[in-house]
């Protein structure tokens, strides 16, 4: 098909920076886009950046200095209105990122759920005033993780608890909204498994589930993990679970349980 694997738009356009076969060989917005921002930041006014693009660019000092960033992606036919409703306050944020967002290209690879090894083992960061040894001018912490986003009210976690029933984990928290306007909460559960034959993620995403709470109130949640959840290849190539102690992630609270 005419078109396939070049981008959108017409192959006579000149001036393209995503779609199917662009990519582009650096994450910071092209052009004097980066510099308009730094401008308005200076008048002293707040600045709120709202990211329309298809991939998670890098805004540097900009994305540091500007009171807040929302990341659009290509909202569809409606994406003005919804985005007005957001930013205007009559509709609070929800979402969470399903990427992560690197504070330079040469972070890449980042990954939330990569493997314990000794990346970052000098835990120096480095500055352009201060040079370092794992990055000599950057720190290995992603500018925004994989998970993280905010909303209008704050949104606490408390009593999170997990124990081990019939081959199951169940797991309770509770999450209170503080904020002044109602909010939908994605609560994202991470487990690690802390010792076992093969390398493990340093946390796997394993389950989600949104709820909506009202100005000042809290609700409890409960769910249940499979055993199922647990698992991962051995190097026979068979799915495994073995014994031994797991951290249970809920928002940004932890605790432990162990598998027999």
């Amino acid at each position: 098909m005419k078109g396939y694997g070049v981008g959108w738009g017409s192959e006579e356009e000149s001036i393209l920076t995503c779609g199917e076969g662009c990519d582009m060989h650096d994450l910071v917005p092209g052009g004097p886009q980066l510099d308009l921002v730094r401008k308005m930041i200076e008048t002293g006014k707040d600045v709120v950046v709202v990211m329309v693009d298809g991939r998670p660019e890098t805004l540097l000092d900009a994305g540091d200095n500007a009171n807040a960033i929302v990341a659009a992606w290509y909202p569809g036919e409606c994406g003005s209105e919804a985005l007005a409703s957001l930013l205007y306050g009559d509709v609070n944020f929800s979402a969470k990122s399903s990427v992560t967002f690197p504070k330079h290209t040469g972070q890449l690879p980042l990954c939330y759920d990569d493997v314990q090894s000794d990346y970052g083992f000098y835990h120096s960061a480095g500055t352009v005033e201060k040079p370092g040894r794992d990055y000599v001018f950057c720190d290995i912490t992603p500018a925004y993780p994989f998970g993280h986003g905010l909303g209008y009210s704050r949104i606490v976690y408390k009593d999170v608890s997990a124990k081990c029933e019939n081959g199951e984990i169940k797991i309770s928290a509770k999450i209170e909204n503080q904020g002044e306007l109602s909010a939908d909460e994605s609560v994202l559960v991470y487990i690690r498994d802390e010792v076992a034959s093969l390398p493990q993620p340093v946390k796997k995403l394993v389950a989600v589930e949104k709820i909506s709470l009202c100005q000042g109130e809290t609700k409890s949640v409960c769910l249940t993990l499979p055993k199922e959840a647990l698992a991962f290849t051995g190097q026979d190539m068979k799915k495994r679970v073995e014994k031994g102690w797991f951290t249970v992630t809920v928002g940004d609270v932890s605790t432990r349980v162990y598998m027999g």
